[in-house]
């Protein structure tokens, strides 16, 4: 019986350990993931893993040095957000905008916003999503760069890798 007893317990404790590797560890960024909100538009895109933030006014934010990790889920709120800067490609995560709930539209300013690829495009897969732009909101177009495409899906216009 203490046998049985102890290995209970050691099933219950190995069980309460798997959940918590799983659950509780740092939020690893899986589209679908959980999302941790952030008080600030900064701190979603400094923070490792899927993050949420919303909008309260119009923002501008320079995303030079940031290194996108995880699925950012950004609410416009019917407010205007301009990404500015020279943003370093991540295979790692990608900017998911949207008008926000009860919201219709925003507006995404890309015209500042250059896009680098660090070590080339040899490891990006072609057609990979940088930005994903929900219907309702505009879109100020980043300017030409020979290795990005922009694709309207009707519901969803999308900011991807484009190998020429």
């Amino acid at each position: 019986m203490i046998k049985g007893k102890h290995a209970a317990y050691a099933f219950v404790i190995a069980a309460v350990m798997v959940f918590c590797f799983a659950g509780c560890a740092e939020n690893p960024g899986i589209q679908g993931g959980d999302f941790i909100e952030q008080k600030t538009l900064a701190d979603s895109f400094a923070a490792r893993g899927n993050t949420t933030a919303a909008l309260s006014g119009d923002e501008a934010l320079d995303l030079t040095g940031a290194e996108i990790n995880g699925r950012k889920e950004i609410f416009l709120n019917n407010n205007t957000l301009k990404l500015t800067g020279s943003l370093a490609v991540s295979q790692n995560g990608v900017i998911d905008l949207k008008p926000g709930e009860g919201f219709s539209d925003g507006v995404i300013d890309l015209s500042e916003l250059e896009f680098v690829f660090p070590d080339g495009l040899s490891g990006y897969p072609d057609d990979m999503a940088i930005i994903e732009i929900r219907s309702g909101i505009s879109i100020i177009e980043p300017s030409a760069n020979d290795y990005i495409t922009i694709r309207d899906f009707g519901i969803l216009v999308s900011i991807n890798v484009y190998k020429p």
